[in-house]
């Protein structure tokens, strides 16, 4: 992910609207000196991940600014696949601020966006204005687009001192003295034959700092204080994180140590850093700025801090600054690791990665005396996966490391929503990086045009994948020009140019995330059919490279559907995710602090639900409340989740009854198909009495919040 990932504003426009992005972006300049930032699809770089790309930029945009046109409205990949959704939703419910432009007539009347105030006239579109009365329809748009990112209005005279409320941070302000300034003597300078940094005192005997300034465990270095030079030894790094522990040869009793944040940074919040760069020897130079975003990713898609200083100018030569800590409130919240290199491998304009405090924090050995070790906190529910917060599924893993030796096994995870089936897929795919390419599609994403036809569908599947694999894009009209039938063309493509790809690793695992968001698609098993063809070509040079995975929601059997009994039954190797284990909640509990207090109410009431407990553990403790309150009748904390799922039930009104009966009385008559679905679908399971009758109960006691 690049810095132009990071964009308050996304631009979607079809592409013989170009010179209108030009002329939009050339006009928002000035509102980019004061930490605006535009993002469209000519940022995306090639090799990258198109629609990765695209669904990144969206979740980090607060702006989306449509730009709408006959040829937009005809056909506009990012509309179809990624607005629609988006304007699907009520608006009072919408997370992005939606704002639309004509800039050719067009039948914008007849589309959804007939139900949003334009930025301008759209009966005067831009195309037919001269150019000034275009500047001066442009200068209002981006006032608009000013006032919905929330920069300020600037008054005459007032320039040189701009308030920009972020949090506890404004631009043109500094941040308190005591983390400006009282952290310096705690950071030292560190040259070693592998590169340049800086690393900072966090215990007398022990310094943080990355490990790409360091290289390899055992290696002796000399790092350089204000007061003196001191030898020291590396100890822990981590490859993943780029960050690793120096152990001194003395302890350095003359200052105090920095102390970890317990606490998450908070987005808008003050920082400032001290490092050593290049550029000025060993003299320390000081950086200022703000979170822009506090649980954003890096250029390598590891948990980051996202920070923006204006002290970075375009260009600007940070060697050195690498492992410097990043202080607000008196405490370290990161650790410098990473800026976003221009072409000539200087800085962009603003914008630099922290590695979290909570991942610093893992990598310190054991603290004694009056030096703790600070506990950091697990990212919210819902969070992009971070390998750091994982919890095994060793059984899980196992069985699918297994099938995974056989070729022709589809491997299909299955586990309800919101159950770790993603962060589950990711740790595997971690592994699997070793054995070969990986291809991940999140099936979530595509719009309702892709997945109208079968035809449609397939194509941009392939398309995806040649993308994924850097492969050309002429193959796909080479291989949709062979014939009518698309799964032909599919396994023509994949079997002559993608399996067998020169200097190709042994595997190519696919990866298909999401899969059951095609079960109400009338052509789902002539797919899933197509799959179970591929995996029983396996014996046949190249498909036994080929490797699947699917996740597929349990959910869906509220519609009938079941995927043992589908094309892939007797083929596939299917794994339920199952509950995690009491031994899984309570390590997910000492993470938020809990030992005892609490957790065995939090089992009986959620089971081992992982988004459940993950909820509870985490409003517990961001709200400051006792565990049990959580849990209590008067909390609202799972009523967005039951919300859902009640929805969904009141979908299928035969099985909601059903539901209802078994919470009034769980010997209630429940016909058999309706029990099996609602079984399947994660809401009941079955157990016998001593009498060997059969009695249905609630998965979790908190669906008796359902009725």
């Amino acid at each position: 992910m690049s810095f132009l990932m990071l964009a308050q504003v996304f631009i979607a426009h079809s592409a013989q609207d170009a010179v209108w992005v030009q002329r939009l972006t050339t006009m928002l300049t000035p509102l980019g000196r004061l930490g605006l930032s535009c993002w469209d699809e000519a940022k995306i770089l090639p090799g990258q991940h198109r629609q990765e790309q695209i669904a990144v930029a969206l979740s980090a945009a607060r702006v989306v600014v449509m730009l709408v046109s006959p040829d937009f409205l005809a056909f506009n990949s990012v509309f179809e696949q990624q607005m629609s959704a988006i304007l699907a939703t009520p608006i009072q419910e919408q997370r992005l601020k939606v704002l639309w432009v004509a800039v050719r007539p067009s039948l914008w009347q007849q589309s959804v966006l007939a139900s949003y105030q334009p930025a301008s006239d759209p009966d005067k579109p831009l195309a037919g204005l001269s150019d000034s009365e275009a500047d001066a329809a442009l200068v209002k748009i981006c006032r608009h687009i000013q006032a919905a990112v929330g920069i300020p209005f600037a008054t005459p005279g007032s320039l040189d001192y701009l308030e920009f409320p972020v949090g506890e941070f404004t631009l043109g302000s500094k941040p308190p003295q005591s983390s400006a300034t009282e952290f310096r003597a705690a950071c030292a300078s560190i040259v070693t034959g592998s590169g340049r940094g800086t690393g900072y005192l966090v215990r007398p005997d022990c310094l943080l700092t990355c490990q790409h300034v360091v290289a390899s465990e055992g290696e002796k270095v000399r790092v350089r204080f204000s007061f003196g030079e001191f030898d020291a030894r590396v100890g822990a790094v981590d490859e993943h994180s780029d960050c690793a522990v120096l152990h001194l040869a003395q302890p350095i009793v003359e200052i105090a140590p920095l102390s970890l944040a317990v606490e998450s940074a908070q987005q808008g919040s003050a920082w400032a850093c001290y490092g050593f760069p290049a550029a000025t020897m060993q003299s320390g130079f000081l950086l200022e700025g703000y979170v822009q975003d506090a649980s954003g990713e890096d250029l390598q898609h590891r948990p980051a801090l996202v920070l923006y200083s204006r002290n970075i100018t375009a260009g600007a030569e940070l060697q050195g600054f690498s492992g410097s800590p990043v202080v607000a409130s008196g405490r370290v919240i990161g650790q410098l690791c990473q800026v976003v290199p221009d072409d000539n491998s200087g800085a962009q304009f603003g914008v630099v990665y922290a590695c979290p405090a909570r991942v610093l924090a893992r990598l310190l050995p054991s603290a004694s005396g009056s030096v703790r070790r600070l506990k950091p906190m697990p990212p919210p529910p819902k969070s992009a996966y971070d390998p750091a917060w994982y919890l095994d599924r060793s059984d899980e893993e196992a069985r699918a490391r297994r099938a995974w030796e056989t070729p022709g096994a589809p491997v299909v995870l299955q586990a309800p929503e919101l159950f770790g089936k993603t962060w589950f897929l990711m740790r595997m795919l971690a592994e699997m990086r070793e054995r070969g390419r990986t291809v991940y599609i999140n099936l979530k994403t595509l719009g309702a045009e892709t997945l109208a036809t079968f035809s449609t569908f397939l194509r941009e599947l392939a398309r995806l994948i040649l993308e994924c694999c850097a492969l050309p894009a002429a193959f796909l009209d080479q291989a949709w020009g062979r014939s009518n039938n698309p799964e032909a063309n599919l396994n023509w493509l994949l079997s002559t140019q993608v399996l067998p790809s020169p200097g190709a690793s042994p595997w190519l695992v696919l990866a298909l995330d999401g899969a059951d968001a095609l079960a109400d698609k009338p052509y789902f098993n002539r797919f899933l059919t197509l799959l179970r063809g591929m995996a029983e070509q396996a014996a046949l040079a190249p498909w036994g490279a080929l490797r699947l995975i699917l996740t597929i929601s349990s959910t869906m059997a509220l519609r009938g559907q079941d995927i043992h009994r589908s094309p892939l039954e007797n083929v596939a190797q299917i794994i339920p995710l199952a509950d995690f284990a009491p031994s899984q909640v309570a390590q997910m509990a000492t993470w938020y602090g809990y030992r005892d207090s609490g957790i065995k109410q939090l089992m009986d009431f959620t089971g081992g639900h992982p988004y459940l407990i993950h909820l509870a553990l985490h409003e517990a403790q961001h709200r400051k409340q006792p565990l049990v309150d959580i849990l209590g009748p008067k909390s609202r904390v799972f009523d967005p989740y039951l919300q859902v799922c009640r929805k969904r039930l009141q979908q299928q009104p035969e099985l909601y009854h059903a539901l209802r009966a078994v919470v009034t009385d769980e010997r209630a008559a429940v016909i058999e198909e309706h029990a099996t679905r609602l079984i399947d679908a994660g809401f009941l399971i079955d157990e016998y009495d001593d009498r060997d009758n059969r009695v249905l109960r609630l998965r979790y006691l908190i669906y008796r919040r359902l009725a």
